[in-house]
């Protein structure tokens, strides 16, 4: 009986030990990340969204695309980006679905586009105006609808001092906001000749491992930039992980927006390119945001969740069919089930349409969908 007493008093040690370890285990792991006190975290998963609905598509059956690989709404008309075209940008009426016109001349010289157009913007809401973003030679080319040439009408390129910078979109008619991949800023602002007028966080704080070199946390961090027509709100949608930051410029605040499956590859840090860059594990990639669109209150983002197997190999060819919408403060409000899988997202609030790019089709379609 002693001996039982003693058996007992020792296992009601160890368990208390083990409480005891297990807590500060948890600790350890809910602590690890320090956050500045202007971050704020918003995390969701599928059953925290209000509106769950399914969408059928119709296609606008449009002759003429190639490559189409971005989408942009305006007013009247789609403008679709192209890749390996005599001309890279298609402008497209929306009642009809005929191509009007072609622009984007590919070329070197004035007014000519040196690059796959990487990004498509609206200007202030306009019908009749869209910047056209070249990475490689990080430039705006600025395009009217009722324009008679095919060569742009304006081009502003960056001074070479921010050779970091990813996508470039206004703050302000004179100043522009960058996401830095190099170096621990994160979102930058700056005027047009690369003077940096304000910083907006760091990335050393957005992953457990405070040892990453920034760029690494960067890297896996890609994601889509994209900013709303008050030029106050700034999106980076995330590819890797199915995370969302969503700056406020005016309040300096960032929200930090994570769901709906909080995914994060598996990588190790490779240095054989001479720099610090991640490797990750094919076999864990799930591909998360695509590419995010703002409305008036509202951020659309399209969300894939398949594996690269599925996106890159399968020949059916899923990617992207859910849609997830937030408002400002980074709450979900909708999310919406596409029958087709698209490769890019316009969203026509007006009308309440969303227009997508159908993938891994021959012939290449837009595809409607009424919400």
């Amino acid at each position: 009986m002693k001996n039982s007493k003693s058996i007992i008093r020792g296992a009601l040690k160890i368990k208390r030990i083990s409480l005891l370890w297990l807590a500060l285990v948890s600790c350890f792991y809910s602590c690890s990340t320090k956050h500045p006190d202007y971050y704020i975290i918003k995390e969701f998963n599928q059953e925290d969204v209000p509106l769950d609905r399914t969408l059928k598509g119709v296609k606008m059956e449009v002759e003429g695309l190639i490559y189409p690989r971005r989408i942009l709404n305006l007013k009247n008309h789609l403008i679709v980006s192209e890749h390996k075209a005599d001309t890279l940008i298609r402008i497209i009426d929306k009642k009809n679905g005929i191509i009007v016109k072609s622009v984007g001349i590919p070329g070197f010289g004035p007014g000519e586009i040196d690059d796959v157009p990487w990004r498509l913007y609206p200007v202030n809401n306009e019908e009749n105006e869209f910047l056209v973003f070249s990475l490689m030679s990080k430039k705006l080319d600025r395009f009217y609808v009722s324009g008679l040439s095919g060569y742009s009408a304006e081009t502003i390129k960056f001074k070479e001092i921010l050779p970091s910078g990813r996508d470039f979109l206004f703050s302000s008619d004179s100043t522009f906001m960058s996401i830095i991949v190099d170096g621990n800023d994160k979102f930058v602002e700056f005027d047009v000749e690369g003077k940096v007028i304000q910083r907006y966080d760091k990335w050393d704080h957005m992953l457990d491992d405070k040892h990453l070199p920034p760029n690494v946390v960067s890297m896996i961090h890609a994601g889509y930039f994209d900013c709303d027509l008050s030029r106050n709100f700034f999106s980076l949608a995330c590819l890797n992980v199915d995370r969302i930051e969503l700056l406020n410029k005016e309040e300096g605040t960032i929200t930090f927006i994570r769901g709906p499956i909080k995914h994060v590859p598996e990588f190790t840090v490779d240095h054989s390119s001479g720099f610090a860059k991640p490797f990750i594990d094919l076999n864990t990639i799930k591909y998360c945001y695509t590419n995010s669109v703002f409305g008036e209150s509202k951020l659309y983002t399209l969300f894939s969740g398949n594996s690269a197997h599925e996106v890159n190999v399968a020949p059916e060819g899923r990617y992207n069919n859910d849609i997830y919408v937030f408002d400002f403060e980074g709450n979900v409000l909708e999310h919406y089930r596409l029958d087709h899988t698209i490769a890019h997202l316009a969203v026509d609030e007006r009308e309440r349409k969303f227009y997508g790019i159908t993938f891994k089709e021959d012939p290449a379609d837009i595809i409607v969908f009424d919400f």
